[in-house]
């Protein structure tokens, strides 16, 4: 393997929290070796510092790729002892929030990037595209990035909101899918079609003021129990498809609703 020059720092996911080591690079992958910048880390439990380090571990993670090649980025991560003696955890991995989520097995960039061809292009065309660019992925690695919500989107904002049941696997599991008709773009996944999750979504999410639902009767109990005050209509929704089509077309199919949030005087 041949070492490129160390100047590709600015090139790192966070590069005030990682230290490039070296980068190796064959015919078609790109091994970038970084460790944790800091000297010391916090305790997740107890928040106290150590700089005691217990051991060193790799973590090999997926990025996104360079013209084409296959970027890897291999963390040396260390393990530290905690120095709190009230603390129930003795030993602790370090955390690189803005690198990578924890037991994640790639870099917050590629799943960000990840998500918004998923929002663009649903599961399967989304997949088609990554693989184009050259991003490994499928349809199933791309549709559990959308239940993270939509990224740098407030979705607390949401005024509009569109309600209607999704299934994660046809005629087995079914989910709900929330869209927000005011800006025509997919805000949030559920894992199942039930009142109690909806109703909790929209107790996080008290600027709702209209809500177009199908007539599903847990979605109306969810609705009138979480936000009494709110506008409530009936549409019909056709997402059946939602996991495999592209979201951001579903909502175009959301237009008739929006005479609710201006009913006529």
């Amino acid at each position: 393997m041949a070492t490129l020059p160390g100047h590709l720092q600015a090139l790192l996911p966070e590069p005030s929290e990682l230290r490039l080591e070296r980068v190796e690079r064959t015919s078609n992958l790109i091994l970038i070796v970084v460790k944790a910048a800091r000297q010391s880390a916090a305790c997740p439990t107890c928040r106290v510092l150590s700089h005691r380090i217990h051991s060193r571990y790799e973590r090999t993670l997926r990025n996104l790729p360079w013209h084409g090649a296959t970027v890897r980025l291999r963390i040396v991560a260390r393990r530290f002892y905690c120095r709190s003696p009230e603390c129930g955890r003795k030993i602790f991995a370090e955390r690189l929030a803005g690198v990578v989520r924890r037991h994640g097995r790639s870099t917050q960039r590629f799943r960000q990037t990840l998500a918004l061809i998923g929002y663009a292009l649903g599961g399967e065309a989304g997949a088609r595209l990554a693989e184009r660019i050259g991003i490994e992925s499928s349809g199933d690695t791309i549709l559990p990035t959308l239940k993270e919500g939509e990224p740098n989107s407030d979705t607390r904002a949401v005024r509009a909101l569109g309600v209607d049941d999704s299934a994660w696997r046809k005629a087995q599991r079914y989910g709900t899918i929330l869209v927000d008709l005011e800006r025509r773009r997919l805000v949030d996944l559920l894992a199942n079609r039930s009142a109690t999750s909806l109703e909790r979504w929209l107790h996080d999410h008290p600027c709702v003021e209209v809500i177009a639902r199908d007539r599903s009767n847990c979605y109306a109990e969810a609705a009138t129990n979480a936000t009494p005050e709110a506008i409530q209509g009936r549409i019909v929704f056709i997402c059946s498809r939602t996991s495999r089509r592209q979201p951001s077309g579903l909502s175009s199919r959301y237009g008739r609703s929006r005479r609710l949030m201006n009913p006529p005087s």
